[in-house]
């Protein structure tokens, strides 16, 4: 909220002394950076993502709005707990797990719409959104829901 404050501030003085065009610029450029971080294709952070590690394993993750997450691990079960946005990406606090945070950073889009995260353990993943409309097809049933979607569902 308080970034808001001051970019709308901001805007405010900018705008007064700009053309209507350099206004509408500003007035962008503020909306942006409060809506918060962004992913690499545009989209917010949360949504319903495919990914591929090194080893070709495919699996997927549900990032909610409100910071929980499931992912599908390689191993047939389901990760889940909570995911806060940083500079350059966002960490993850696993339930369950004794290590710390697993801080994760996102490289530019490629061409094909995917980018890789890489995270401080080494972990490389390719990274792809979901469109809500592809889910079902993707999942292989009706509903579009695998096992971590029912998983953040359920919580």
């Amino acid at each position: 909220m308080k970034k808001f404050i001051i970019a709308l501030g901001a805007l405010s003085l900018v705008a007064c002394g700009q053309s209507g065009e350099e206004a509408a610029e500003a007035e962008a450029a503020a909306t942006a950076e409060a809506a918060g971080p962004t992913a690499p294709d545009g989209g917010p952070l949360y949504g319903t993502f495919n990914m591929r590690d090194s080893a070709a394993n495919e699996y997927q993750g549900v990032f909610n709005e409100d910071g929980t997450f499931a992912v599908d691990n390689p191993e047939g079960g389901v990760d889940t707990g909570t995911w806060e946005a940083t500079e350059d990406g966002f960490c993850l606090n696993v339930e369950g797990s004794e290590e710390g945070p697993l801080c994760v950073t996102s490289s530019e889009m490629y061409d094909d719409g995917t980018w890789t995260n890489l995270s401080e353990g080494g972990i490389n993943l390719i990274v792809s959104r979901v469109v809500e409309e592809d889910a079902g097809d993707e999942a292989g049933d009706e509903g579009g829901e695998d096992a971590a979607a029912e998983e953040a569902d359920a919580e």
